[in-house]
């Protein structure tokens, strides 16, 4: 099976809403692009790297509890320029780490005034919202083996996502022989997409890793098993 680089997992697994995993590989990015002297990319992977960060520590099974919300996204953990160390440190190093450092305070101000708002429209719509509306919006995360998969319940949609953590992903025409061989429905497929009926939904599988469905909310409950069925089909036809 093909393997995907680290940056194309770190982005697969923000992708679906896999930040605790996300956050060590923008971290690692972030360190590599300083190593080589890419200002721009040490920027991009720290800002990943800080949303993951400051996403990562709610609990997505549930509402977060306001105390645990109004704690500071960065209080305990230290800044990405203390990780930007180089044997070949002078002025110019020194330099760049001090940029790197003070956009990164900057970014962070930046979260926690967006979550502040975020928070703020939240505890202003609760005393609004019906009832039977209050889980819109809500995230369930869950792992098995070495797939991780996400369903998130919106007003009209429920989305579900599912990537290998590994960072392993199908063979896109070895995929498609074997859900002929087994009878599976793969009628429309190409070198990028096979889209796969299960039950009332229709999955799609990318040659990128993601694994993707959705259907109406009130039937949100066909979700995750629809996607732990293709995530099995795509095991067994790389013969994992």
């Amino acid at each position: 099976m093909p393997k995907l680089k680290d940056y194309e997992l770190a982005n697969l697994a923000a992708w679906c809403f896999d930040y605790r995993r996300a956050a060590p590989l923008f971290e690692k990015l972030a360190v590599n692009s300083f190593s080589k002297d890419d200002l721009l990319g040490t920027w991009g992977a720290m800002e990943s790297l800080n949303v993951s960060r400051a996403i990562a520590s709610q609990s997505w099974e549930k509402r977060p509890q306001r105390a645990a919300r109004d704690a500071s996204a960065d209080e305990h953990i230290s800044g990405l320029a203390d990780l930007l160390i180089s044997t070949k440190d002078d002025v110019r190093r020194t330099k760049l780490r001090s940029i790197v450092a003070a956009k990164e305070r900057e970014f962070r101000k930046q979260i926690r005034d967006h979550g502040k708002r975020l928070r703020d429209l939240e505890e202003k719509d609760r005393t609004v919202v019906p009832e039977d509306e209050k889980n819109i919006g809500l995230l369930s995360y869950s792992e098995e083996g070495s797939w991780t998969y996400s369903v998130q319940r919106l007003a009209s949609l429920c989305i579900g996502r599912a990537y290998r953590n590994d960072g392993l992903v199908p063979d896109m025409i070895q995929l498609h022989t074997y859900l002929v061989s087994v009878g599976t429905n793969a009628n429309y497929h190409d070198d990028r997409c096979i889209l796969i009926p299960v039950s009332d939904v229709v999955v799609e599988v990318w040659f990128d890793g993601r694994v993707s469905c959705l259907t109406a909310t009130a039937h949100d409950r066909v979700i995750l098993p629809a996607l732990r069925s293709i995530s099995a089909l795509c095991d067994r036809s790389q013969k994992i």
